[in-house]
Formats: structure tokens, C-alpha cells, sequence
């Protein structure tokens, strides 16, 4: 990446770790304040996007804020205030792949894992005929609407050349061809993937970059099929432990619930609130479960109740240093050491290398975290 870096920039590296369209429908998540077009000079990472967070991301000259849980109207409005970007990647974090539960999982060092409750993608195919001289335009056009994202490529497109035919009516004013006669045109079938939610504004991108009066644009909806994403994760400890050793791995407080002693090897976890999955981490006949916010119950699995937001925690650090790579270690990034969690724990926090700066440079002289603890 060259030149100076913009809030898009950033905006753009975050939609494809943890796409929009893996949220929950009322979740907001994006782009919440800040305009694209702002320089981005530092980046400050926190759980909650809360006041706190807001005034130690502006006190410490940070343009951008990344937090995982959704900030109220009036978090937003301070951030607006501030003229600070503040962008939240909540439940769409939580289901993608890497996303918070595979931060959790390195933490344990469980081995590869897949997902304790998949959750499907929801896409689409858009098929477009366009003239062999407006492909290119297409093309562009329905990418930065957002179609055309497998993986981590962009602006991925398919299209082959034929032969459109068609007879413009009376009252039609055709881009080819006459009224009332047989027109033969040489057009390509251009066809591009795109998240369901993004429809609206993938046709209409599409429809205005197409030359004819009447594009002929069409949507097919794919098999709703698994890949990868889901909440939470299921993976291997490389040996056998006991739920204490398993603590000690975390490296924070926990609350255990059911036989300390047993052996555990297979382990599912959740970062956050993980209560609503107890059910399926005991379908899934794993030894354990670490999670957040979890009630005891009869096991097995042992669980192991770690706190929502100290769950979360590990995945600041994991993404600060994904920013800092994808910016070439031009960027300051940094994870805020401020403790924002609504419960207090006596224990350690599990620790991440926080303050961090991910490979990138330093804060200039003059600047320190203001972090707290309460514990």
C-alpha cells in the first residue's frame, strides 16, 4: 500500500476479515462515524466503544477507534464531536473466520478448530449481459458495490463472450440497433458473487454502469452451504489436562463448574457471551467448555466461565497486528489497556503484550497509554 493512508483504507481491511453480511440483522456494525475520506495517521483497538475509549483514542491523537461491542447514540455522537472514525465489527466477528473465538482458541493453543455452531453464508450470483465494451466498467462498478469477494481476493469476475439478440419496441431509444428491427449485438455473460444483503446496491451499481436503457440483470440465490464461519470454536489441546492446567494456559481468572479432575483434551470455546451454546458444546461431546458468561449446569463438559469482555480481549491483539502488516508497519496501532469490563474480577487479566504496537511504529515522544485496571 503506497501513499497516505485514508479511513477507507482500514474501512476496506476490516469488511473482509469480518464481513458485514455474517451480521446479526440488527446489529450495527461498520462505519458508525467518521467520514472515509479522513487521513489515518493511528489506530486505537478496544472491547467497548464507550466515552472512555472515545477520549483516550482522541487524547492520544488516534484518527480511528476498532471495538467489538456496539456503541449507544450517544457514544456515536461524541465520536462525531471528536472527529474521530469509530468502526464496530460485533456478531460479524464472532461468526467470521479468523473472528474472536479463533483468537481465544491460539490463546488455549488448541490445534486447527472448526466451528462450534456454523453459520451458513447467505449469496448470491448476479448475472449481467453487457456489450464487450462495458465489461470492464461493470466489472468496477458492482466490485465497489460490494460484489466479487471470494476469500481474500477482490473484484473476482467471470464472463464469456456470445451474441445478444433483440428488437427495440416503439418508444424504446436503444443504445444499438434500430426500432422495429432485428439487432444483433456481441455482448458478454458477466457473473459475479455478492453477499445477499448487498442486492440493493449491487443492481443499482450495475444497472447505472450498463450503456443499454434496459440492462438485463439477473439474481440467483446459492445453496445456503457451510464455510468455515460460525460461532464459537472446537479444537485439540496437544495433550491431555486437567481444568486447572487448562486455567493456567489462559493466564486469567475463571469460574469452574463440574469435574476439575478429569482429564480434558477436546475443548470448544466462545468468546463473549457463549451461555446460549452450552447446549451445543455438549451435543458436540467436548471435555470443555471456555466461555464467557456462562451459568453452571451439570456436565460434562467442564466448564470454565472466563468473562465476556476478558474473552474478547485476545482478539485486539491478534487484529492490531493484522492492521499493522497490512499497512506495512507504517501505522501505529495500538490495543487500549483501559479496562472497560462491567464486572470486576480478583485475579490476573489474561495478558496479550498490551500496550501494543504491532510491528509498527512507536507513539511519538510525549504520548503514553492511559490505560487502567481494576484488578
Amino acid at each position: 500500500m503506497s501513499g497516505p493512508a485514508t479511513v477507507h483504507d482500514a474501512v476496506d481491511l476490516l469488511d473482509r476479515r469480518h464481513p458485514t453480511d455474517l451480521a446479526d440483522p440488527a446489529d450495527r456494525v461498520g462505519l458508525l462515524a467518521g467520514r472515509p475520506d479522513s487521513p489515518l495517521r493511528r489506530v486505537l483497538l478496544a472491547v467497548d466503544a464507550v466515552a472512555a475509549t472515545v477520549h483516550e483514542a482522541r487524547a492520544e491523537g488516534a484518527d480511528l477507534l476498532v471495538t467489538h461491542r456496539p456503541p449507544t447514540p450517544d457514544t456515536v455522537a461524541h465520536a462525531e464531536a471528536a472527529g474521530l472514525a469509530l468502526y464496530t465489527a460485533h456478531s460479524n466477528a464472532a461468526v467470521a473466520r479468523p473472528g474472536v473465538s479463533d483468537a481465544l482458541a491460539a490463546v488455549l493453543g488448541l490445534g486447527p478448530t472448526e466451528p462450534l455452531v456454523p453459520v451458513p453464508r447467505r449469496r448470491d450470483v448476479l448475472v449481467v449481459f453487457v456489450p464487450l465494451s462495458g465489461v470492464e466498467r461493470l466489472i468496477e462498478a458492482a466490485a465497489a458495490a460490494g460484489a466479487g469477494v471470494i476469500g481474500d481476493y477482490r473484484r473476482c469476475a467471470w464472463w464469456t463472450a456470445g451474441t445478444g439478440t433483440f428488437v427495440p419496441a416503439v418508444g424504446a431509444r436503444p443504445a444499438a440497433g434500430t426500432v422495429g428491427q432485428v439487432s444483433l449485438a456481441p455482448e458478454a455473460r458477466v457473473e459475479m458473487t455478492l453477499p445477499r444483503s448487498r442486492r440493493a446496491e449491487v443492481l443499482a451499481a450495475a444497472r447505472d454502469a450498463h450503456p443499454y436503457e434496459e440492462p438485463a440483470c439477473y439474481l440467483f440465490e446459492l445453496a445456503e452451504l457451510p464455510d468455515g464461519h460460525g460461532h464459537g470454536r472446537v479444537g485439540e489441546l496437544p495433550r491431555a489436562m486437567s481444568a486447572g492446567e487448562l486455567a493456567g494456559r489462559w493466564g486469567g481468572a475463571v469460574r469452574v463448574a463440574g469435574d476439575a479432575r478429569r482429564p480434558l483434551r477436546t475443548v470448544a470455546v466462545c468468546a463473549g457471551a457463549g451461555g446460549r451454546f452450552v447446549e451445543a458444546a455438549t451435543a458436540c461431546g467436548v471435555d470443555a467448555y471456555l466461555a464467557g458468561d456462562l451459568a453452571a449446569a451439570a456436565g460434562p463438559p467442564v466448564l470454565l466461565d472466563a468473562g465476556g469482555w476478558a474473552t474478547v480481549r485476545p482478539w485486539l491483539g491478534a487484529l492490531a497486528r493484522t492492521i499493522a502488516a497490512e499497512f506495512r508497519g507504517r501505522l501505529p496501532v495500538r490495543v487500549s489497556a483501559r479496562d472497560t469490563d462491567r464486572w470486576s474480577l480478583l485475579g490476573p487479566r489474561p495478558e496479550t503484550g498490551d500496550p501494543v504496537h504491532a510491528d509498527g511504529p512507536a507513539w511519538p515522544d510525549g504520548v503514553r497509554p492511559s490505560g487502567e485496571r481494576s484488578c
